[in-house]
């Protein structure tokens, strides 16, 4: 019975790596502030099972100062509390509107809350004070490059380049643009530039990756392996890297990698999905159903899942059991491609 070989694919994509940097780049792990005055009004935010709580205490007793409400800012940015934490923030640069992490925090909630002219405008502001920032540079280019602006975004970069030519990051924005552009060959230059720069730098490392497996696969698997180092449980890059495997027809090596993945997150449907198309490939029908159950507990509303299933207990003449996945399949979507005939020929044979 013919079927449609559909691989689902790791959310990698040069849209989704931007909207990552977001939250790669979160100004929240990036600066530690603390007041010198703290340790002589409370205890530490351990003692109280609110940290919310703490800093309101904190804004209560120092009222003018910036840096409580700086941090309470970010608890509430950090639970999704984006009204409260701007507020926080603009009453912290009334108290002080020189303190660089508060513009970055407050632009980049403002990014997060879709206000991207106002987190522009808030980068612009800082950069009138500190010309000379990497970090806002770096950060007025990530932000052009999520809203595609790329000429601004190229500018920003090469600007933060020339503050630092050792900056890494400037570097992954370039190739992320040159990648856009179609450029391959320079962009693959911006990303080693970037691994050079910060060995540490996944997203860099992904992106060679990525760009590897079409430009010379051979070169791809030690991109991979790098960002594989730095990040062992991300179960993205290891769909990525499984693709990567079936696409190299390294069956063996990609079953291991959704193996892994299910073993990291086991709800990642994708990978049950994927294992078990390439079960079904390999002509393995009776291993490819427990993995068929594994993804129809993810996916009980998707005919795919009761439709392939249904084949592998075909294959292995349990007929009255394909007979049931395939009229759930059809429940669920009665278009779907030879359904009806399938149906038939289980009647047929239960006879």
């Amino acid at each position: 019975m013919k079927r449609k070989n559909t691989v689902h694919l790791a959310p990698f994509g040069i849209f989704h790596q931007i909207l990552c940097l977001v939250g790669f780049f979160m100004v929240s792990s990036m600066y530690q502030c603390t007041d010198p005055d703290s340790e002589n009004t409370a205890s530490t935010p351990d003692e109280f099972s609110d940290s919310i709580s703490y800093y309101t205490r904190q804004v209560e007793r120092q009222p003018d100062k910036n840096i409580p409400l700086f941090h309470r800012a970010k608890h509430f940015y950090e639970r999704g509390a984006y009204d409260a934490a701007l507020k926080d923030l603009q009453n912290a640069l009334h108290i002080d509107s020189t303190h660089l992490e508060t513009y970055l925090l407050k632009s980049q909630i403002e990014m997060d809350y879709f206000r991207s002219r106002a987190a522009l405008k808030t980068l612009q502001k800082a950069e009138i004070i500190w010309p000379n920032s990497i970090e806002v540079k770096e950060d007025l280019a990530k932000t052009h490059l999520i809203l595609k602006q790329y000429t601004s975004a190229r500018e920003a970069a090469q600007k933060a380049l020339e503050i630092n030519p050792f900056s890494a990051k400037p570097h992954l924005f370039l190739g992320l643009i040159e990648k856009e552009n179609q450029d391959t060959a320079t962009a693959i230059s911006h990303f080693q530039s970037a691994v050079q720069n910060n060995a540490d730098l996944l997203d860099a490392w992904v992106e060679l990756a990525k760009l590897k497996m079409s430009t010379d696969p051979d070169e791809a698997v030690p991109y991979f392996e790098s960002a594989l180092q730095i990040e062992p449980d991300n179960v993205h890059l290891w769909h990525t890297y499984a693709t990567y495997w079936q696409s190299r027809d390294s069956l063996a090596r990609a079953k291991e990698c959704y193996k892994l993945i299910n073993e990291l997150d086991p709800e990642y449907k994708e990978a049950y999905f994927n294992k078990a198309l390439i079960l079904m490939d390999q002509d393995s029908f009776l291993t490819a159903i427990p993995v068929w159950d594994q993804y129809i507990l993810q996916e009980p509303d998707q005919a795919q899942g009761y439709y392939y299933r249904g084949i592998s207990h075909e294959m292995v003449q349990n007929y009255p059991a394909a007979l049931n996945d395939y009229k759930e399949a059809r429940e669920r979507d009665p278009r779907l491609d030879q359904i009806e005939d399938a149906i038939k020929s289980m009647e047929q044979k239960i006879r």
